[in-house]
């Protein structure tokens, strides 16, 4: 996989050549909540492109997918936030009013294709729904409503697209000043037709997906749909959708080649200027999914390891594009690493007891002092599903040490199993980079 740096005029010229042709979307946070205006919203078109407008001016969204950090995002350029559910969402848009960003405010629906066919399920719901409109209309926080969240990943039927049709005609009943949209796994036409059927008050599609999201302006333009989109969740590559080592596991990428991969997702979202209304970026903040490091943008909090919530390279391309600027601080980047006596692979085998050198060669571009720590984790077995929780992996006490050069360090495991070696290298001004090393012991 290719490294890119994100240092170079060049690269902080094309962004904002970018943001500059996205001039008539473009809204700074700063203006992005009106003290006057009351946030209406409306999805409007004009000379065949799409467009979003609060009370009458632009909106083009620079969104994050989480629940932290807001304060970083709004610092930061990011003018909207989302959620799944709709259980806190009165102290989320008042929170949201108070930092200058909008909120799409989304009602979690179930999987099962059986619960729309429950009438006891749908009264529920439809009652919840009413009630959290008549609440969340009164803010002027509000950017739209979000019916479910990949909905169709276990019900893509017509009593579920008919039920969620149902939810949007009670938010424009209730509320006929925010749209509505539903928001969808992956970008399969046959499902955005099935919207565009059944579903025909839905006014913006939402589309989580992740290396697939160069399909999404082919699919959503191949489709029935007629109206815009708005990619509500994207990031690094899925861990189903990268390469597996002979033991099964997902190889995650560096810190650095996510950000890469960053950069050409948003790039190509910038291009899809008739029916893009903007993303919502994953994750503004830290999981446990298969990794502890693997879509977070920011690291967790851990005073054993002497993390502190850093951010990485990811984040730096997020404010390159809100703010059209460089970040006042890099993350360090991953130049090349290495496994034993070869050059880096993706994984490797050793014997119990056997020692293993591992070292990074890392770069800062704002030439700060990195520090180097690491980690040894059992390989996760407890795993979550479509985003659920997952336990944090068991920390194998003992396992590594600092090597004898600087960036290196000496593993040594004496259990057979599934491992994997995690890197972090901190600039002590709150960048890190990351990496880490699938090992099996046997």
């Amino acid at each position: 996989m290719i490294f890119k740096q994100f240092q170079t005029p060049l690269a902080v010229t094309i962004v904002t050549l970018m943001l500059a042709a996205q001039s008539l979307h473009a809204q700074s946070p700063a203006k992005s909540i009106s003290s006057k205006g009351q946030g209406v919203v409306k999805v409007e078109k004009r000379g065949g492109a799409f467009f979003l407008t609060r009370d009458g001016s632009p909106f083009y969204v620079k969104g994050v997918g989480g629940s932290a950090h807001f304060e970083e995002a709004a610092a930061v350029g990011a003018n909207s936030i989302r959620t799944w559910g709709i259980d806190k969402a009165e102290a989320t848009l008042k929170t949201a009013e108070k930092l200058g960003l909008t909120v799409t405010l989304g009602i979690w629906l179930d999987h099962s294709a059986a619960r729309y066919n429950d009438e006891a399920y749908k009264a529920r719901i439809r009652e919840e729904f009413r009630r959290a409109v008549q609440v969340a209309r009164k803010s002027p926080a509000l950017l739209c409503y979000a019916l479910g969240n990949e909905t169709n990943s276990g019900a893509d039927t017509e009593q579920a697209w008919r039920f969620i049709n149902e939810l949007a005609e009670i938010a424009k009943q209730e509320d006929p000043n925010h749209p509505t949209m539903t928001v969808l796994a992956g970008s399969s036409v046959k499902t955005i037709n099935n919207v565009a059927q059944f579903a025909p008050a839905i006014d913006i599609l939402g589309v989580n997906t992740y290396r697939g999201i160069v399909n999404a302006p082919r699919d959503v333009a191949a489709s029935n749909f007629k109206g815009p989109y708005i990619v509500t969740e994207w990031g690094p590559y899925g861990h189903w959708e990268v390469g597996k080592n002979p033991w099964g596991v997902p190889l995650e990428q560096t810190s650095d080649e996510k950000a890469a991969a960053y950069q050409s997702s948003y790039e190509m979202l910038l291009k899809d200027d008739k029916r893009c209304l903007g993303s919502y970026v994953f994750l503004w903040g830290q999981k446990q999914e298969r990794t502890p490091t693997w879509y977070g943008m920011f690291l967790e909090k851990n005073n054993s390891l002497g993390l502190g919530e850093e951010t990485t390279a990811a984040a730096d391309v997020m404010i390159r594009f809100w703010t059209g600027k460089e970040p006042s601080n890099r993350a360090p980047s991953i130049q090349a690493i290495k496994v034993g006596n070869g050059t880096r692979d993706r994984y490797t085998t050793v014997k119990p007891d056997e020692e293993l050198v591992v070292s990074v060669e890392a770069k800062d571009p704002d030439g700060d002092q990195l520090r180097y720590v690491w980690e040894v984790l059992a390989e996760a077995t407890v795993l979550g599903q479509g985003g659920s929780h997952e336990p944090r992996p068991s920390t194998i006490a003992g396992a590594v040490r600092p090597g004898m050069s600087e960036g290196s360090a000496t593993v040594k495991i004496g259990k057979a199993g599934n491992y994997r070696v995690y890197g972090y290298v901190l600039d002590g001004k709150g960048k890190a980079g990351t990496f880490n090393i699938p090992i099996q012991v046997k």
